[in-house]
C-alpha cells in the first residue's frame, strides 16, 4: 500500500522511501511497504520497539542478541548474512516490467540460519496448525519442523492444534498435540494430516488471547493462500495487541497459487496424479469412435495443475484454465474439429475455468462464488 501507515502509538506516519536498483542500472524510490525485503514492520525485533526507527532494512548488525545452538554445535557452519539477499529478478530489458509488482525490486531477504536468533529456545513454546483442505506432504512439513525445532534449535515444547484454526479459536473442544521425533518419526508414510486440517474458525482476537493463555510465542500456520491471508490478520492483530508472538507462513497448496512462491507443498505431487488420470482418461477416449474423455483437477483462481500436468501427459487436446475466458462457441467449434480429424480428444478442466459461464451470483459457507 502507498497509503500513510498509522505506527504502534497510532500517529500518522509517512513511510519513508528508500533507493532500489534496478537490473538496468536506474534507481526507483520504494515505501518500505512495498518492498519485499523491508520487514522492520513485520519483525519482533523492530516493531515490539518502533518499526520507524529502522528506515533501512535489514540491518547490517543484527539486533539479535541469543546465539543459535548450532554455532555452538557445529563449530564452523557458515551461517547467512542478516542482510544477504536473492535477486528479485533475473530479467534484463523485460518486456514486462511496466505490468509487474514493485515488491521485488528490493530483492528478497535470503532464508535460512543465522549465527544469532531473537528468542531464547529454552523459552520457546511451538504451535503448528495445517488449515484448509488435505494437500500431499502435509505429514512431512509436521515432520520437518519438528526435527528442524528439536534437533538444530534444543526446542523441547512443540505442539500441533487440531482441527484448523479451530484449535486455535477453542483449544478446549480441540485437542492438541505433543509432538516430538518419536511422534513424528513414521507420518510422512501416511496421507492427511495428523492434525486434522480443517477449514474455518478464524477469529484473530480470540486466537490472539488463546495464544496469549496457552504461553505459546511461536506458531507454524500451514495452509494456503486463503490460510496465509488470515495468518496476515493473525499478525496484525497480534501486532496491535502488542503481543509477543512470531507468526510464520509455510505455504501448502496444491494449485500453487501463492504469490511470490515457485512450488507450493503439494503441487507436483498433485500434477503426477493429474498426469496419471490424463492417461487414463486417453485410453477411454481412444478405444470408442468419437470418444471424449473430460478430466477435472483442481484449480478454483488457477490452472497451474491442469497447465502442469497437460503438458507432462502429452496427450490433451483442449486445455481450460481459470485465467483464460473462453466462449462455449469456441470451445464447441474446437471439440467438433478435434473429433473429425482425430475421431477421440482429451479435456483438461480446471475446477475454476469459465465460472463467468455458470456463475449463481451466490456465496457458498466459506465465502467462495457458487
Amino acid at each position: 500500500s502507498l497509503l500513510p501507515k498509522k505506527n504502534l502509538l497510532g500517529n500518522p506516519a509517512e513511510p519513508s522511501l528508500r533507493k532500489s536498483s534496478d537490473n538496468d542500472g536506474t534507481s526507483a524510490e520504494l515505501p518500505p511497504s512495498d518492498d519485499s525485503s523491508h520487514l522492520s514492520e513485520h519483525h519482533l525485533g523492530a516493531w515490539l520497539d518502533d518499526p520507524a526507527s529502522h528506515p533501512c532494512w535489514p540491518q547490517k548488525h543484527s539486533a539479535k542478541k541469543v546465539l543459535n545452538p548450532m554455532a555452538r554445535a557445529r563449530p564452523g557452519m557458515n551461517f547467512l548474512n542478516t542482510d544477504e539477499k536473492v535477486l528479485g529478478s533475473i530479467l534484463l530489458n523485460d518486456s514486462k516490467a511496466s505490468i509487474r509488482s514493485n515488491a521485488l525490486r528490493g530483492n528478497c531477504i535470503r532464508a535460512n540460519a543465522t549465527e544469532y536468533i531473537f528468542w531464547e529456545p529454552a523459552k520457546v513454546k511451538a504451535v503448528m496448525v495445517t488449515c484448509g483442505g488435505l494437500c500431499p506432504g502435509l505429514n512431512s512439513i509436521i515432520k520437518g519442523v519438528t526435527n528442524c525445532l528439536w534437533h538444530d534449535y534444543n526446542v523441547r515444547k512443540i505442539y500441533g492444534a487440531t482441527g484448523g484454526y479451530n484449535g486455535l479459536s477453542a483449544p478446549d473442544k480441540y485437542q492438541m498435540l505433543e509432538l516430538n521425533p518419536e511422534v513424528v518419526r513414521e507420518i510422512h508414510m501416511k496421507g492427511g494430516s495428523i492434525l486434522k486440517a480443517g477449514r474455518g474458525g478464524f477469529d484473530a482476537p480470540k486466537i490472539c488471547k488463546s495464544l496469549q493463555q496457552l504461553g505459546i510465542n511461536l506458531l507454524f500456520v500451514i495452509g494456503g493462500d486463503g490460510t496465509q491471508f488470515a495468518g496476515h490478520l493473525l499478525y496484525e492483530e497480534a501486532r496491535r495487541q502488542r503481543l509477543p508472538i512470531s507468526i510464520v507462513g509455510v505455504p501448502k497448496s496444491i494449485d500453487n497459487d501463492v504469490l511470490f512462491v515457485d512450488r507450493t507443498f503439494g503441487f507436483d505431487s498433485a500434477v503426477e496424479s493429474a498426469a496419471e488420470v490424463i492417461r487414463n482418461g486417453w485410453v477411454e477416449a481412444s478405444s470408442c469412435e468419437k470418444g471424449v474423455g473430460i478430466v477435472k483437477l483442481m484449480g478454483r483462481d488457477a490452472g497451474f495443475v491442469a497447465a502442469h500436468a497437460a503438458l507432462a501427459s502429452n496427450l490433451v487436446d483442449l486445455c481450460l484454465v481459470p485465467e483464460v475466458k473462453v466462449t462455449m462457441e469456441d470451445v464447441c467449434e474446437h471439440v467438433d474439429d478435434v473429433l473429425k480429424r482425430k475421431k477421440y480428444m482429451v479435456i483438461v478442466v480446471a475446477e475454476g475455468a469459465g465460472q463467468d459461464l455458470v456463475a449463481t451470483g451466490e456465496k457458498d459457507a466459506t465465502g467462495l462464488a457458487a
